[in-house]
């Protein structure tokens, strides 16, 4: 065992770094990683939350309960992520669709470990959970000081070595840039500064905890603030009219703002009810009564989105809405009794409403990453419930959100509709799932109250130049099935904007390409064999972009030419380089 803590620190950030290097590594060998999400997602998991554990239970690196503890919160994490991997990834979709559900399960992971730590520290320190409130409060707060002074220091350890390798650079010596971009040197020693980030801390804990007693009581002078706009609002909510508070489509989202705010400048001040802010009975009146009706404004966030999701069915935003008001009306019925309470000392049950709603607040997430409360899911069988139910014309109805938000049990879904025989509609609903799942990107501008596009209004769209020229049936075909079924993406063809094409011999082989600029490039079609194919994408270069009307006016003129390329491309053996003007 490791007596030194500083050397403990930096021991397990060392092989955080490692184990994360690695992992790396392992994806980039994968032909499709994402076949393998269930195993590299709990790694990841791992790799991240069991050495950082270790790190900030430092102080306990000699009890045996530490492995215990970490081991099964581990486990836990490990589970929860192998499912989240295995209900994310659809084969055939861009891995950009990929980076919603790995940021949200990295943030579940995060903030019930976040939740939880504080609970270890007290577990390992006094053999049970919570009975010293204060000792949670400090150890919750500590932590936010830690793990931001740690992170400033990596920051600010980077800047330096980017300053580095910069001076250097500009001698001529790339040795150093070149040392520090390679993910070798990045990931151990990123791990390696976070860790001994984390011991410079441990080394100033004392005077840094003045600091965040200091920044509580700085925030907690704005309780006062948050809780006459509350009093305020319920005040004139009456006299105008909870109507127009559905008229917005975005009231629900300010009032759990506000309510959010409320819990948190509360804790902020009340910190463990001995070391808080002692207002002035006025104030503390009205933050009283503040707290009394706080349930009123999680009520009308439950019923706002009560009137969405019977009139819209459940979303995978509308359940982690949902989870969210659950949350923080167990923070406002909590609050509202404790205040009520006449005996004691002020709000002195307040301690056990955040325990609870700690706990509650780490359960719900880890279950969100099963499939309990998997929003997806849910959102899922909503939406395909509603269409077989007829409460939603299927002209109308979202196939593009099976396709692109959910995941496995989207892609589940469009495969049994495309199959389906039970249902009136029963061709319109295959044809438009079938279609859903050869789709490869969301067409953001398709009008999904609307029936098909008009081909005849789609073609007009194409502005050809030269003017004399024309467009073969063959090819505007192609053209037409490749965007309508959404294998394709051009800007122009998917908004209200006309597209620019020119036909012209790019190649010099005899045959005309077909070019259509789109505002940031321009797609090159060609012909084999008299098969249309996308033969590339031109990209622009040059002192400043021009815009998609500079470019037509230009071509329209004439101000266009094919020019020999300066620079012959290398090839290495199935990869090609190109150089790209300076």
């Amino acid at each position: 065992m490791i007596k030194n803590e500083r050397a403990w620190l930096i021991a397990w950030g060392t092989l955080q770094g490692f184990c994360l290097l690695m992992l790396h590594n392992l994806v980039e060998s994968i032909a499709k990683p994402g076949e393998w999400f269930p195993v590299l997602w709990p790694l990841y998991a791992l790799a991240l939350a069991f050495p950082l554990s270790m790190q900030m239970l430092s102080a306990y690196r000699e009890r045996r309960a530490l492995w215990l503890l970490n081991i099964a919160y581990s486990a836990m994490i490990a589970i929860c992520a192998a499912y989240a991997g295995k209900v994310s990834w659809v084969d055939g979709l861009p891995n950009s669709y990929l980076w919603d559900a790995t940021f949200l399960v990295g943030g579940i992971v995060f903030t019930s470990w976040f939740v939880l730590i504080p609970f270890a520290e007290h577990r390992l320190k006094l053999a049970t959970w919570s009975n010293d409130y204060a000792m949670l409060c400090m150890a919750a707060w500590r932590n936010v000081i830690k793990l931001g002074s740690a992170a400033l220091f990596v920051g600010i350890f980077w800047i330096l070595l980017g300053l580095w390798a910069g001076l250097f650079k500009v001698l001529g010596v790339s040795f150093f840039l070149d040392l520090f971009t390679s993910r070798t040197f990045v990931y151990p020693i990123t791990a390696i500064a976070f860790g001994l980030g984390l011991s410079l801390y441990s080394a100033k804990e004392e005077a840094l905890l003045g600091l965040y007693r200091a920044t509580l009581n700085l925030l907690g002078w704005l309780l006062p603030l948050v809780s006459g706009i509350i009093l305020l609002f319920l005040l004139v909510l009456p006299m105008q009219g909870v109507g127009l508070l559905w008229k917005t489509g975005y009231a629900t989202a300010l009032v759990l703002s506000l309510l959010a705010l409320m819990v948190f400048l509360f804790n902020a001040a009340w910190q463990d009810g001995v070391h808080g802010i002692k207002f002035p009975n006025w104030i503390r009146r009205m933050v009283t009564l503040t707290l009394i009706v706080l349930p009123i404004l999680s009520g009308i966030c439950a019923y706002a989105l009560w009137l969405r999701v019977g009139q819209y069915g459940w979303t995978a935003d509308r359940v982690w809405a949902a989870i969210l008001i659950g949350l923080l009306a167990f923070y406002a019925v909590g609050y509202a009794l404790s205040a009520l309470a006449r005996k004691g000392e002020w709000m002195q049950t307040v301690s056990k409403v955040n325990v609870y709603a700690a706990w509650a607040i780490a359960l719900v997430l880890l279950l969100t990453a099963t499939p309990v409360l998997d929003p997806v899911r849910i959102s899922v069988s909503s939406q395909v419930h509603k269409l077989l139910k007829e409460k939603v014309d299927v002209n109308s109805f979202d196939f593009q959100y099976l396709r692109f938000d959910g995941g496995y049990y989207g892609h589940r879904a469009l495969t049994r509709l495309s199959v389906l025989e039970s249902h009136p509609e029963s061709a319109a609903i295959q044809l438009k799932a079938k279609k859903a799942l050869e789709s490869t990107y969301r067409n953001h501008y398709r009008n999904r109250t609307a029936h098909e596009r008009d081909r005849e209004s789609w073609q007009k769209k194409l502005e050809l130049f030269p003017k004399e020229s024309s467009l073969t049936p063959e090819f505007l075909d192609y053209l037409w099935q490749a965007t309508e079924d959404d294998k394709m993406w051009i800007d122009c063809l998917k908004n209200k904007d006309r597209c620019t094409v020119l036909q012209l011999d790019l190649n010099r082989d005899g045959q005309q390409e077909v070019l259509i600029f789109s505002e940031y490039n321009a797609h090159v079609f060609t012909q084999d064999a008299r098969q249309w194919q996308l033969g590339g994408v031109l990209r622009f270069s040059g002192p400043a972009k021009l815009s998609a009307a500079k470019i037509r006016k230009m071509i329209e003129d004439g101000e266009f030419s094919v020019v020999e390329s300066r620079w012959q491309e290398l090839q290495l053996g199935e990869q090609r380089y190109s150089v790209q003007p300076n």
